[in-house]
């Protein structure tokens, strides 16, 4: 039996790939939306254990789909590196946390909906990144779009701020 890998079997199969892509962050987004709004809502009242909690529940959320995703990929036994794609996804949930986090201090055009668009945003952006460079050595794009785009969101709350 060989030791080489065989690429033409897909890391994942396509409800895989719509659980990671779509499913993963909506969750991520909505978890962070409802523990946000009690993080929030304790800060308002000089309670910081609901923040502590918020951080701690993203946190937990976000490093255990990252070790989820890269001991699937793993067992799978195609990906050459199974732990780009996760290390990807952390970078673009964390950097989404941010993001929204952000958004939300300085208050401008917040909803509540808003950590999901940064979740799935940035996850989508990384996604299309890392299949983009699969196969080559260049994983550190996936990083460097999505840090991008992540700066670009963040200058333009900021730039909003400033304007209005």
């Amino acid at each position: 039996m060989s030791d080489a890998l065989d690429r033409s079997e897909p890391a994942l199969s396509v409800p895989g790939r719509v659980l990671f892509l779509f499913l993963y962050p909506l969750l991520v987004g909505v978890v962070m939306m409802v523990s946000g709004f009690f993080a929030f809502l304790g800060l308002l009242y000089e309670d910081a254990s609901f923040a502590a909690l918020f951080l701690l529940v993203m946190a937990v959320l976000i490093g255990g789909g990252s070790v989820l995703r890269a001991w699937g990929a793993h067992r799978r036994g195609v990906v050459v590196r199974p732990w780009e794609g996760a290390v990807v996804s952390a970078v673009a949930l964390t950097a989404a946390t941010v993001g929204a986090c952000f958004q939300a201090v300085v208050g401008v055009a917040w909803s509540w909906s808003m950590p999901v668009v940064w979740c799935v945003g940035l996850s989508v952006v990384g996604e299309a990144a890392c299949a983009w460079s699969a196969g080559r050595s260049w994983w550190w794009l996936s990083l460097v779009a999505v840090l991008g785009v992540a700066a670009v969101g963040v200058g333009a709350v900021w730039w909003a701020d400033a304007v209005g």
